[in-house]
């Protein structure tokens, strides 16, 4: 990147938005603008810290109550349980209280068992991989079922400050994966 600053004559100017600055979700993302060096351009700024959305409940109600067949198809298998509880495989704060600000959710939130249903993985992580490298994820307890869940498209892109008219894909798992690709709308604003 620098050399090829160099060689255009453009300055670099960039900043890492810590999304918890201005809502209640952990995610860094990167930016960089590369501009001729003759143009009166500022610097990229990190974020203030706002006031108004440091918890889950500034943005939430509270947790939805969703369909029995999404509810059941977001529920977290005896095996997963498991995983998600054994501290050999990660620490996370794996239960999301409404006080809180909801941890960063990867591509892999809702698939680490299975394949991915983008087609970036065909199988499940490894025992080793999970072991290495933790288990990520955070979950809530289902309204219906009183089980831990995976949280609904829905509640996963506002936490992400996607906008509620957003359409979604019709499988709740590969709705999750996508998530975790893309930088908040807050930050690409």
């Amino acid at each position: 990147m620098e050399a090829l600053a160099n060689i255009m004559g453009w300055s670099i100017h960039e900043t890492t938005l810590a999304l918890t600055h201005q809502w209640p979700c952990r995610r860094h993302r990167w930016w960089v603008l590369m501009c001729p060096s003759s143009w009166a351009s500022s610097t990229l700024t990190k974020w203030p810290i706002a006031d108004g959305f440091q918890t889950l409940s500034s943005i939430l109600p509270g947790w939805g109550s969703w369909s029995l067949d999404h509810e059941t198809q977001l529920q977290l298998p005896t095996k997963e349980l498991k995983y998600y509880a054994d501290p050999a495989y990660g620490h996370d704060q794996r239960l999301m209280g409404m006080n809180g600000v909801a941890a960063t959710f990867l591509h892999s939130y809702g698939s680490a068992f299975s394949h991915c249903p983008c087609g970036c993985r065909d199988y499940p992580f490894s025992e080793a991989t999970l072991r290495e490298k933790g288990l990520r994820g955070s979950f809530v307890v289902s309204r219906l079922h009183g089980q831990p869940r995976y949280l609904n498209r829905v509640e996963l892109f506002a936490l992400h400050g996607v906008p509620l008219t957003v359409s979604h894909l019709p499988d709740l798992r590969a709705a999750l994966c996508l998530i975790g690709q893309p930088a908040s709308p807050l930050q690409a604003l």
